[in-house]
């Protein structure tokens, strides 16, 4: 179906007569390798997302606070804002992988992951964009302390909604997450 479609526009032809597929080549026509990469050539004229992908992990506790990580003040793009832990997926990594791995890292916990809560685009700088994926999730142990990872993280708080407004945020995607998700 996607060779009759393509080679119809590429042709012009959409009456559903499209010439019939002969082994490899197509009679009166290029083959469907070149048909399609023709018709998709012609037709990508769209301004694709190219960027890296954020995730971050929304664990609530049962007093109904979030669970947030400051940055430290050395940090040169970060330095001192609050954010939700997580971190980008790096290549060769499964997305559940990397978060509970980074979130790990972070707070020294491990999580359960619920499922995606919201995702959006985040223009960091013209040259520099991320899309943001939000999970639920929850501590396997609550009640272990923290462990804030090095070098990466200053501190790491409960926080409820009442609090929130006096942060200072990484990004207006989480503070706009935790205003909608954060009952």
């Amino acid at each position: 179906m996607l060779y009759q479609l393509s080679y119809a526009r590429i042709k012009g032809n959409t009456n559903g007569n499209e010439p019939k597929k002969k082994g490899r080549q197509l009679a009166g026509g290029p083959d469907l390798l070149s048909a399609t990469l023709l018709f998709m050539a012609k037709a990508d004229t769209e301004k694709h997302f190219v960027g890296q992908i954020a995730q971050k992990a929304f664990i609530v506790n049962e007093k109904g606070q979030v669970l947030m990580v400051q940055y430290p003040s050395s940090d040169p793009h970060a330095g001192g804002k609050w954010d939700l832990p997580g971190g980008r997926l790096n290549e060769g990594e499964t997305p559940l992988e990397r978060l509970k791995r980074e979130v790990r890292e972070e707070i020294g916990q491990d999580i359960e992951v619920q499922g995606i809560l919201t995702t959006a685009t985040v223009v960091v700088n013209p040259t520099f964009q991320l899309y943001f994926v939000l999970y639920k999730a929850s501590l396997v142990n609550p009640e272990q302390p923290f462990a804030a990872e090095p070098g990466e993280i200053a501190n790491i708080s409960w926080h409820d909604k009442a609090s929130l407004g006096g942060l200072s945020m990484l990004n207006d995607n989480v503070e706009r997450a935790l205003k909608q998700f954060l009952v």
